[in-house]
């Protein structure tokens, strides 16, 4: 499959991943809040209940419908290697692919990079804050993983709102 960037995903090397029922709903409730114009959505369940593999999965499905970008603001480098490999992800009867995944440091993210990124960015929400963000964030989707850690009065919480 290729994306408009030309980057390329190799579907034959990529296990398809099957959303638990629990997950599925999830993803059925904030694809729909998605695509009703809800901007500000979080999802909460337990440690190890697979809410990077839901995440991923609404992320291929946002692709597939014309999403250009999604970054992916994790509180540490250590978690960026769970969101390393892309994957397909079935979902009912449709197959989704999500782009490949690249750990990007955020001081990268000038006026350039911003025009021309695709895909999936991982990088840290301390950086981010420091990054120069453009007037416009269209066709982005920002993901804050571990998003407890966003309390109102931080500089990351303040980015995201």
């Amino acid at each position: 499959m290729k994306f408009g960037d030309g980057a390329r995903v190799h579907l034959a090397s990529m296990a398809i991943k099957t959303l638990r029922p629990y997950q599925r709903a999830a993803y059925d409730d904030i694809t729909a809040w998605l695509d009703a114009g809800e901007r500000d959505l979080l999802l909460e369940s337990p440690v190890g209940s697979g809410k990077t593999t839901t995440v991923k999965a609404i992320l291929a499905a946002q692709f597939e419908a014309g999403l250009r970008l999604a970054i992916v603001l994790v509180p540490q480098r250590l978690l960026r290697g769970q969101w390393a490999d892309s994957g397909r992800y079935k979902i009912g009867r449709r197959l989704y692919a999500l782009p490949s995944v690249e750990p990007t440091e955020a001081r990268v993210m000038g006026a350039a990079w911003w025009r021309t990124a695709r895909g999936v960015v991982v990088t840290t929400r301390q950086g981010f804050v420091r990054a120069r963000l453009p007037k416009s964030l269209t066709g982005t989707l920002i993901v804050a993983d571990e998003g407890h850690h966003c309390a109102d009065t931080t500089k990351g919480a303040l980015v995201l709102a």
